[in-house]
């Protein structure tokens, strides 16, 4: 539920921004089709410039969504995911080291040197799960 509203407040605040750059595009067309004119440019390079302007907004939108989005982590058998199929804490999101036979556990555990808890990986049936199971998996 938690990644939901992550993710709801996520969209908002990218359709919030993309408002405010129609706007300033529209803000800045205005004004670079007085200043135009006042300069007695040619229609060719006022449109020049006002493309130039949308190409640069999305450019920034482009870098904006890339830096949103380039940690997206997933949820999968009691850990983050990323694309990669790296592991990462579900308290703190940080990697996560994997370790099978550390001081005689019986099964597979992933280790948060952050939040220094050991977490076990299992399905939704419970069982629990080695790093090798859930690559495949996933």
């Amino acid at each position: 539920m938690f990644r939901n509203v992550k993710t709801h407040i996520v969209e908002i605040i990218s359709a919030v921004t993309l408002s405010a750059l129609a706007v300033l595009y529209l803000i800045a067309e205005n004004i670079l089709l007085d200043f135009g004119i006042s300069l007695k440019l040619s229609s060719q390079t006022i449109l020049k410039l006002i493309f130039a302007i949308l190409w640069l907004g999305l450019v920034a939108l482009a870098l904006y969504l890339h830096e949103i989005y380039k940690h997206h982590l997933v949820v999968h058998y009691n850990l983050y995911w990323d694309k990669k199929k790296n592991p990462f804490c579900p308290s703190c999101k940080s990697p996560v080291s994997y370790y099978a036979e550390y001081k005689g556990a019986k099964c597979s555990l992933f280790y948060c040197p952050k939040c220094k808890v050991e977490i076990e990986a299992t399905d939704e049936n419970g069982n629990i799960l080695s790093m090798s199971e859930i690559q495949k998996r996933i």
